[in-house]
């Protein structure tokens, strides 16, 4: 099955205009970004949202105070982790987390899965950049275990293609 998350959400109207186009998850980037946005606001469009669509925290290397705010005043529903968190690190949290591992086109399959074996147990995001809007050869995450999500200079264009070579 394809979802679909759509990242960056800083406003309501944005929020709901996701929803209404098919998103089944948003994320809030708490991490330095032009799209960042601050726990009380997202908070606020989280509880605006309709039943069943997923809130995500996205956050790189964030503090212990840092993810408490998130969870509390945000009150997502998963926390994304696109740093260099350890696998004990997202095991630990109060909500499910997804951890992002770096992916590129030179990356081979044996390499990927050791990458992806250090978060066993763990849901993975495939991105080559941190948010950056990078594409990378999609199949190279063939490889990963499933379910994973799939990231990175997706597009409307390239969304079809992406998830059939992924």
């Amino acid at each position: 099955m394809t979802r679909i998350k759509i990242c960056g959400i800083t406003c309501l109207e944005d929020a709901l205009e996701a929803v209404a186009a098919g998103a089944d998850a948003l994320g809030f980037v708490f991490a330095p970004s032009v799209r960042r946005i601050d726990p009380r606001s997202a908070g606020e469009i989280a509880a605006a949202l309709p039943p069943f669509v997923r809130t995500i925290g996205v956050t790189v290397d964030a503090s212990d105070g840092e993810i408490d705010a998130i969870v509390t005043q945000a009150r997502v529903d998963l926390l994304q982790f696109h740093g260099d968190e350890p696998a004990e690190r997202c095991l630990a949290q109060a909500r499910p987390v997804i951890k992002r591992i770096p992916v590129s086109g030179s990356d081979d399959p044996a390499t990927l899965r050791a990458r992806a074996a250090r978060y066993r147990g763990i849901p993975l995001l495939a991105d080559p950049g941190r948010g950056d809007g990078r594409s990378f050869p999609y199949a190279v995450a063939a490889v990963l275990p499933r379910p994973f999500v799939l990231a990175g200079g997706i597009e409307a264009a390239n969304v079809g293609e992406a998830i059939r070579q992924a």
